[in-house]
């Protein structure tokens, strides 16, 4: 697995489900922009932003397992079978689940609402850290990434992820360093100052 592979989840919005002549089709926003996940690790939250996956949505085949088990592969973008739109809101998407048993299975489940939530797998290859004020946690801007593919999972909950954590502590350390040489500068300049006042 790609060490830098992460994954979200969130309850999926606007989710039909019908039968068109035998096909099992599922269709809602399985991508949400603009929404503050939970805290992850407690330090920060994240944000994904409109168009951080327009890149993949252009080059990429991207699949729809069941529960991310690439063994159960329901959908993907390359025949057809899975079609995403980019919009204001996030990714749609429409899927014709395969009849396979594993495509059943799924589809009654997401029928009956006892799977709910959709969870993406991506890279992110742009991001930032926003600290807005000093007592709200800083926020992660996911501003590009490869989106590699969807599950419909059974728990939507939003995962701490190593590989933002990773990103946050180096932004941290990076600000430290800001302050220090920043610090190490005053000090140098109030040296030259004193050194100026005894000549």
């Amino acid at each position: 697995m790609n060490e830098k592979l992460e994954r979200r989840a969130y309850e999926i919005e606007d989710l039909v489900t019908r039968q068109d002549e035998g096909a099992m089709k599922v269709a809602g926003l399985g991508v949400p922009y603009n929404r503050d996940s939970l805290p992850i690790f407690g330090m920060f939250r994240e944000r994904i932003v409109p168009g951080a996956f327009a890149r993949s949505l252009a080059t990429r085949d991207i699949m729809m397992f069941a529960q991310h088990d690439s063994a159960k592969l329901l959908a993907k973008t390359g025949n057809g079978s899975l079609a995403l739109t980019d919009t204001e809101r996030g990714i749609k998407f429409d899927s014709t689940v395969a009849p396979t048993t594993d495509g059943h299975n799924i589809f009654t489940l997401i029928e009956q609402r006892l799977i709910t939530g959709m969870s993406f797998a991506f890279v992110t290859t742009k991001e930032r850290f926003v600290q807005e004020t000093e007592d709200d946690l800083p926020t992660r801007f996911v501003e590009e990434g490869e989106l590699i593919e969807l599950s419909p999972v059974t728990f939507p909950a939003y995962p701490d992820s190593d590989v933002a954590k990773r990103a946050f502590e180096e932004w941290q350390t990076s600000i430290i360093n800001v302050i220090n040489d920043a610090e190490v500068e005053v000090e140098r300049r109030e040296r030259v100052f004193r050194l100026k006042g005894v000549r």
